[in-house]
């Protein structure tokens, strides 16, 4: 992924600027990830500076203070599952568990599951003892939608989001803001 968007010098610098899609998404993820924030944004274009703000990274674009921009927490997600029948908000929460559980680099902790009326949640940890809640919801059934959230970690939704796209029975996912679900609906494919 890196070669086809980096070109190495003395300096690394944008070879090839991407302009949307996964290469603009891996673009964004490279500039989040990057150690000692060593990848920078010059541009002044607002709505790729907002994606970055949206990452918790604004200090990363040189002209971003100038333009007020606030980062917009997506934790809210939708998707479609194939053979819809076949699940539950149940046993996708257990598939994120086990997936999080199998995991041999980050080591996660995980709370028990908990069914109520409103739905299915566990609780993750990656560090010590700090738990965050995750919601499974079922939203359309026959149809096979359902609604995942959380409390606004940006962390945690790169784990879900990787997790959602890694499932080849999962499409069409989309994230919203707490504000946009419950609001006007507008919703991106990456949860920045």
């Amino acid at each position: 992924m890196f070669p086809k968007l980096l070109r190495r010098t003395f300096l690394v610098g944008v070879k090839r600027q991407p302009t949307a899609g996964p290469d603009f998404d891996n673009a964004l993820r490279t500039l989040r990830d990057a150690e000692l924030q060593c990848i920078r944004y010059r541009g002044s274009d607002a709505a790729v500076m907002q994606r970055i703000a949206d990452l918790g990274e604004l200090e990363l674009c040189d002209f971003g203070s100038r333009h007020g921009l606030k980062p917009v927490s997506r934790d809210h997600v939708t998707f479609e599952a194939a053979q819809a029948s076949e699940l539950s908000a149940l046993g996708i929460a257990a598939a994120f568990r086990d997936s999080l559980l199998a995991q041999s680099v980050l080591k996660f902790k995980v709370r028990e599951i908990s069914v109520s009326s409103g739905g299915v949640s566990l609780s993750v940890s990656w560090f010590a003892e700090h738990y965050h809640p995750v919601f499974f919801e079922d939203i359309d059934q026959p149809a096979g939608r359902w609604l995942i959230r959380n409390n606004g970690n940006i962390g945690l939704s790169d784990l879900l989001h990787d997790w959602l796209s890694a499932e080849h029975r999962f499409t069409n996912i989309r994230w919203y803001s707490k504000e946009s679900w419950t609001g006007e609906k507008t919703s991106r494919r990456t949860p920045w």
